[in-house]
């Protein structure tokens, strides 16, 4: 049996600490590993005599690894450290937080510094002081650190006092001086409070004026055309600061603001019976922007009478009695004694009947056609004439020949020779068209007049057939062909059926070129000959070969509508489709052998 190998375990051994001396010591403990594949202790953990130096550690990358302790009773602040060892290169901690009380201790220290902000202080407005503020500090190796938040101290400063205004109390009637509260802070004034109430202020009353009517425009009324403004009553005071204050007490009297109306001229008040014309006016009152009107056409009392104008005797048409005489209008007249208004208008008394005044010929007359004379070769004008009486159209007369009327001769344009498509026929494929002979006038209505002179000459239209080329596949023969397969074997006639149903017997090859095309109907039977044993054979084979050719036909259409063709080509024969059989048969011996 092989003696077990022992193993140095160091894992499961604690570091021996002397803090006295300073040191760390590494222990270990042996082990062998059993048959079981478990270990087993041998020694109890011992020292390996590996040490390792302890080390106060403050910071750690420039942060603090423990709180400082802070005595304000004593006034001291001390840094705490850990024990470090350095074990394979890495850092250990092997210690909590301990003061170091004999090397990192030191004095609590009171400065202003950030804490010289007045408005920050603390300002005693009744005593009439403002308290400075200060806190406390140490010095650490990562620079001060604050113990406390600044906080009032001892040091103060005395209030500047400035008289800034009034508070008035106009429910009471009286006011009270406020005050403006700085203090002087090495040389630099800070404002501590502004328009300031200070206890026990003394109350100034205001002095009385007496009281004041004020009109109120938003109240006013009218009385017929004057304005009344009503007037609010107040008992009116002075406050210490020279402003005035009013207390409403009620109504005052109302002030009469005076005639607002507007008087403009509104016509005239017309007397014809005693000739004579009087002014009326307008009364408007214009209240907010919106227009009243008070009077309108009003006659005032002892308003001017003055008298018409008297302009003489005159006779004026009288168009709603008018009338006509055929194509004249006339206009009857009244006669009367005019006066002119003072407002223009004539005033007319009528005296009679006047003369009757003719107004013309108020008929339109209108070109209205032609009277052609086609026996003498002239035309003359037509009229017709027409009366508008109060918008009605009245004919007097239509195409109306007046006595006198000018001929107007016909223009001769000379001799012209015009188809008669009526008269149409062919000579052949050609249009014929037979001409009339005429001498031709233009009548002035511009509508052509023709004398006839006879036939012309026949106008040829030209060719009017039409050529066209046909195609078509034509069957033109069909190609029988049969062949016999045994020596042996007698051959029967090959049978086939045109186009018509017709049984044509055909030997051994045969061309056929009418009734096309044609179709197989037999190729016969076998013929056996004496035989001993049965025999299977093929008696014969028979091939149709249908043959096509291309038709070309040049057809022409006159134009009557018959037609025929000129000629017609046929094109090299090809086999188009073939019909291919075969026939099979068995020959038996003969039972009397």
């Amino acid at each position: 049996m092989e003696p077990y190998k022992l193993v140095a375990d160091s894992y499961s051994c604690t570091m021996k600490h002397d803090f006295s001396k300073g040191v760390s010591s590494e222990m270990v403990m042996y082990a062998y590993e059993g048959e079981d594949g478990n270990y087993y202790q041998v020694t109890p953990c011992t020292e390996t005599g590996n040490k390792y130096q302890h080390s106060k550690v403050f910071y750690e990358g420039g942060i603090r690894l423990c709180p400082v302790l802070v005595d304000k009773a004593a006034g001291t602040a001390t840094e705490q450290y850990r024990t470090q060892i350095m074990v394979d290169g890495k850092p250990q901690y092997i210690s909590a937080c301990v003061p170091d009380a004999a090397n990192s201790t030191t004095t609590i220290e009171e400065t202003t510094n950030g804490c010289d902000d007045p408005g920050n202080w603390t300002h005693d407005l009744s005593a009439g002081v403002s308290y400075s503020q200060s806190r406390f500090y140490y010095d650490t190796k990562l620079g001060r650190e604050y113990v406390t938040g600044c906080m009032s101290n001892s040091t103060t400063y005395p209030h500047d006092v400035t008289v800034t205004g009034w508070k008035n109390n106009d429910d009471e009637l009286y006011a009270q001086q406020l005050v403006s509260i700085s203090i002087n802070v090495n040389g630099t004034e800070y404002p501590i409070a502004s328009n300031y109430l200070m206890d026990g202020t003394a109350q100034i009353s205001y002095a009385y004026n007496g009281f004041e009517d004020t009109e109120d425009p938003k109240r006013a009324y009218y009385e017929t055309c004057n304005l009344f403004y009503p007037s609010d009553r107040s008992d009116v005071y002075t406050r210490p600061d020279g402003t005035k204050y009013s207390v409403p007490v009620g109504d005052g009297a109302a002030k009469d603001q005076g005639d607002k109306c507007a008087r403009m001229f509104d016509g005239w008040k017309n007397n014809d019976e005693e000739l004579y014309a009087q002014k009326l006016i307008s009364i408007t009152l214009n209240v907010d922007g919106v227009e009243k009107q008070i009077e309108s056409a009003y006659l005032a009392d002892g308003a001017e009478k003055i008298p018409y104008t008297h302009d003489g005797i005159e006779e004026v048409e009288d168009s709603s009695r008018a009338y006509y005489d055929v194509c004249n209008l006339l206009y009857p007249s009244n006669k009367s004694d005019i006066y002119t208004r003072p407002d223009g208008t004539i005033y007319a008394i009528p005296i009679g009947d006047g003369e009757v005044v003719d107004k013309g010929d108020k008929c339109v007359r209108m070109f209205d056609g032609w009277k052609n004379n086609d026996e003498e070769l002239y035309a003359q004008k037509l009229i017709s004439i027409t009366l508008n009486a109060d918008g009605v159209e009245k004919q007097i007369e239509s195409a109306y020949l007046a006595d006198g009327a000018e001929k107007i001769p016909y223009t001769h344009d000379g001799i012209e020779e015009v188809e008669d498509s009526s008269r149409a026929y062919y000579d052949g494929c050609n249009l014929l068209y037979p001409s009339n002979k005429r001498d031709i006038y233009t009548r002035p209505d511009g509508t052509e007049y023709a004398i006839p002179l006879g036939d012309g000459a026949v106008v040829d239209k030209g060719d009017k057939c039409v050529r066209t080329v046909e195609t078509a596949e034509v069957y033109v023969k069909d190609v029988i062909t049969s062949q016999k397969v045994r020596t042996d074997t007698p051959l029967r006639g090959v049978h086939v059926v045109d186009s018509t149903g017709q049984d044509i017997a055909i030997g051994t090859l045969a061309v056929i070129e009418t009734n096309l095309p044609t179709r197989i109907s037999s190729t016969g039977s076998p013929h056996c000959p004496p035989v001993r044993y049965n025999t299977t054979y093929v008696d014969m084979t028979v091939t149709l070969e249908h043959y096509k050719a291309v038709l070309t036909r040049h057809r022409i259409q006159y134009p009557d509508g018959t037609s025929d063709y000129t000629s017609e080509e046929r094109g090299r024969p090809y086999v188009a489709d073939v019909d291919h059989r075969q026939t099979q048969g068995v020959c038996r011996p003969n039972r009397n052998d």
